[in-house]
C-alpha cells in the first residue's frame, strides 16, 4: 500500500525504520505496563469520575448530601490526578458516610439526627433499618466500608511512633474510588425509586 509507510530517514532502510518504530511502540508498551497505572487508565477513573457528578447533580438526593458528594468528588478528582492517594482515600470515606445517611433519611430519618455519626454508627443504623429498597450485602459490603474505613483512619492519624508508615498505591486508591462509586449509584437508584420527600425533588426545568 504505497504511502502507508512514510519514507525512511536518508541513510536508514525501510526495514531498519519500521524495526525502530516496532521497538518503541513495545518500549511504550511495557512502560505502561509496568509503571504504578497507566495514564489511560487514570484517566478513565478521572472522566468516571466527572460523569458520576453530573449524574449526582441530576439526582433526588437530599440537597445538602447533594452539594456534599459533589464537592468532595471534585476534590478526589484533584486528588487522583496530583497523586495524593492518604488524602483521596480519607475522601472516597466522606463520600460513603454521605450515602449512608441519605439512605437512613430514605427510612425517615432527620438529616440534624446524623450530625456527628461516623461509618460505622452509620452503617449499624443502615443495617437495622427494615423499610430500605436497596441491596445492602453484609458479606460484601461491610468489609470493603470496614477497610475503607480502617484506612481512613490509619493516614488520617500519625502512626509514625508505632512504626506503621502507610502509603495506598494508585491501585489501591483506584479500588477505593470504585467502591465509593458503586454505593452512590445505588444510593441514588434507591432515592430516585423511593418516595422521597417533596422537597429533595429537584425542580421542573
Amino acid at each position: 500500500n504505497a504511502g502507508f509507510v512514510t519514507e525512511p530517514p536518508e541513510g536508514v532502510t525501510l526495514v531498519e525504520s519500521i524495526k525502530s518504530l516496532i521497538s518503541d511502540i513495545q518500549n511504550e508498551l511495557n512502560r505502561i505496563a509496568d509503571g504504578p497505572v497507566s495514564t489511560i487508565v487514570k484517566h478513565h477513573f478521572e472522566t468516571s469520575l466527572e460523569k458520576t457528578i453530573e449524574h449526582t447533580l441530576k439526582s433526588y438526593l437530599e440537597p445538602l448530601l447533594k452539594e456534599a458528594i459533589r464537592l468532595t468528588l471534585k476534590e478526589v478528582t484533584l486528588c487522583l490526578r496530583s497523586g495524593c492517594h492518604i488524602a483521596a482515600i480519607a475522601l472516597t470515606v466522606r463520600v460513603c458516610e454521605a450515602c449512608l445517611k441519605q439512605l437512613l433519611i430514605l427510612s425517615g430519618t432527620k438529616l440534624k439526627d446524623l450530625n456527628g455519626k461516623g461509618i460505622n454508627a452509620l452503617w449499624n443504623s443502615v443495617k437495622a433499618s427494615t423499610s430500605l429498597n436497596i441491596t445492602l450485602d453484609t458479606e460484601i459490603d461491610e468489609p470493603w466500608l470496614d477497610i475503607l474505613n480502617r484506612y481512613r483512619n490509619i493516614v488520617a492519624h500519625d502512626k509514625s511512633m508505632e512504626g506503621i508508615l502507610p502509603v495506598p498505591s494508585e491501585k489501591q486508591t483506584l479500588a477505593a474510588i470504585n467502591i465509593c462509586l458503586d454505593l452512590l449509584d445505588r444510593t441514588i437508584a434507591a432515592t430516585k425509586n423511593a418516595k422521597a420527600p417533596a422537597s429533595n425533588v429537584p425542580a421542573q426545568m
